[in-house]
């Protein structure tokens, strides 16, 4: 339970100075005070579930925003706004090494593999027969932990 309470203390004092002025975002600053665990369920006699299927709805609807952004934007606007800075905490986050499962799994893989596939078209004339190996090495390396990944 320690470890718990010290991961809220430490999400309470990271997310704290954005519960209140963060303009727009996926969340109100009622929700991001409920993730924090700084205000309760109570309000429209709200259920975990509810809240938790609300939360999940708004976070798979910023994702369709974002594709949305990304593929009608210029590269220009896109480039200032998502950047290696901003992305190192999100997916930090999502493959928290520390609690693996299948999901992060694929995740991984996908980065991996639409990762080479990026870098082998950008730079065709620089991959040598070794590059191509090791590209192949890793995404069968890839392919490999996600079907030996133990099921839920």
């Amino acid at each position: 339970m320690v470890k718990t309470e010290t991961r809220e203390t430490h999400l309470i004092a990271f997310f704290s100075r954005f519960v209140e002025t963060a303009g727009g975002g996926v969340f109100t600053t009622r929700t991001r005070k409920r993730l924090l665990h700084m205000q309760g369920l109570a309000g429209r006699d709200r259920t975990k579930n509810d809240f938790w299927n609300d939360v999940r709805n708004r976070v798979r609807n910023a994702q369709t925003d974002l594709q949305l952004f990304i593929l009608t934007a210029d590269r220009d606007q896109v480039n200032q706004a998502i950047t290696e800075d901003t992305l190192v905490p999100i997916v930090r986050a999502l493959l928290d090494s520390r609690k693996p499962d299948s999901n992060g799994a694929r995740i991984a893989r996908l980065f991996i593999t639409a990762g080479f596939d990026y870098l082998q078209a950008t730079s065709v004339e620089n991959i040598t027969l070794a590059h191509s190996r090791t590209i192949q090495e890793a995404t069968d390396l890839a392919n490999f932990l996600v079907t030996h990944y133990p099921a839920k």
